[in-house]
């Protein structure tokens, strides 16, 4: 009895410093078997034992970080992303997929070639020159095409929107911190810029083709604009509609310098605050440690309603609001990140739902 004990325990170590679920759960299902098989006296004893010793010495390996083979988890294990807000709890949440960046999940650019078109020797993936726009969707919504989404629309009325707070569903993306780490290439013309597109749903013009069932299709194309371009600038945008916008100057107090082929992070955070009747759109950087943090806020606006009222441009109420200038309060399920003309090299990327502070 004392040497089978002591066989269970020794397997049970070594088991537990595999930190592998497939050979425990294999492990304890074959012991299991065979000791009930045999029908053993002191079957539930052993069991329990060999239970309590993989336990022990999987904690054991966690906080020792002893691990005797380099065998893959079932989840791949990433280091987090330096983040800036806390969590939302069970908030909606999305990383990059670096072994198979269109993962069919939230992200699905399989139709456009230029997306991810190869995985580089530093373990980033290209993203060639062209008009390019990844979608990054909540796990709910999931890749839903163009005409799902639009048949599932309740209304494109930005004041019916404003009092409902989303477009598809209740935890579409719209407090968030939005992250992606990258190194800007060549462009085709100058002055090109990476853009985090945040709020809308859908970019038609009015009376296209493709919207001609649903006329006011136009509207979905409400967002909000963070941007950072390859010489260094920081700008904010805010598209009424698809294609309107209010455009701030580049902010002239910053200049981050020429990025081209520089590893860099770029987070783009979005929110609501003074209860839902303000958005604050900030920009951080990290330049110096490759986007591993600190990060830096280099840029911000806040969007009180008033924006583009001054210089006449404000006409959100052609979509139904009730003021010109009136804010985007409304969440999207999905975030776009948007480049005109630039190629790229994608190392990681990640969006979280985040607590306003």
């Amino acid at each position: 009895m004392i040497l089978k004990i002591l066989i269970l325990i020794a397997l049970a170590i070594i088991i537990g410093l595999f930190k592998n679920y497939y050979i425990i759960i294999g492990s304890v299902i074959v012991i299991t078997l065979y000791l009930i098989l045999k029908k053993y006296k002191y079957t539930l004893i052993l069991i329990i034992i060999f239970g309590i010793s993989i336990l022990t010495s999987a904690l054991v390996s966690e906080i020792t970080k002893i691990q005797l083979l380099p065998i893959p988890p079932l989840v791949e294990e990433k280091e987090k992303i330096y983040s800036i807000y806390r969590d939302k709890p069970d908030g909606e949440y999305y990383r990059f997929n670096n072994k198979n960046p269109n993962d069919l999940k939230q992200i699905d650019e399989t139709r456009n070639k230029e997306v991810f078109s190869e995985k580089n020797s530093d373990g980033s993936w290209k993203v060639g020159k062209g008009t390019t726009r990844i979608d990054i969707s909540t796990k709910r919504a999931g890749i839903l095409t163009q005409k799902e989404m639009m048949k599932q629309i309740e209304t494109w009325n930005f004041s019916k929107l404003d009092k409902k707070r989303y477009w598809l569903y209740p935890n579409d993306w719209k407090n968030i911190e939005f992250t992606v780490i990258f190194k800007m290439l060549d462009a085709e013309q100058r002055d090109q810029a990476i853009s985090v597109v945040s709020r809308s749903i859908i970019h038609d013009s009015k009376g296209e083709e493709e919207i001609k069932e649903y006329p006011n299709a136009y509207c979905g194309g409400s967002s909000y604009h963070n941007n950072i371009s390859e010489d260094g600038k920081l700008q904010m945008k805010k598209e009424q509609y698809h294609a309107d916008y209010v455009i701030d100057k580049p902010n002239e107090k910053i200049n981050l310098g020429n990025l081209y082929n520089k590893k860099i992070g770029f987070k783009a955070i979005v929110y609501n605050f003074n209860n839902n009747s303000k958005v604050k759109m900030e920009s951080f950087v990290d330049t110096k440690n490759e986007g591993n943090g600190p990060y830096i806020k280099v840029h911000e606006k806040i969007d009180d309603g008033k924006w583009g009222i001054n210089s006449g441009k404000a006409k959100m109420d052609e979509c139904g609001a009730i003021t010109k200038g009136a804010i985007i309060s409304w969440g999207s399920p999905k975030i776009i990140l948007k480049t005109n003309n630039l190629n790229f090299d994608m190392y990681d990327m990640e969006v979280r739902e985040i607590i306003p502070p």
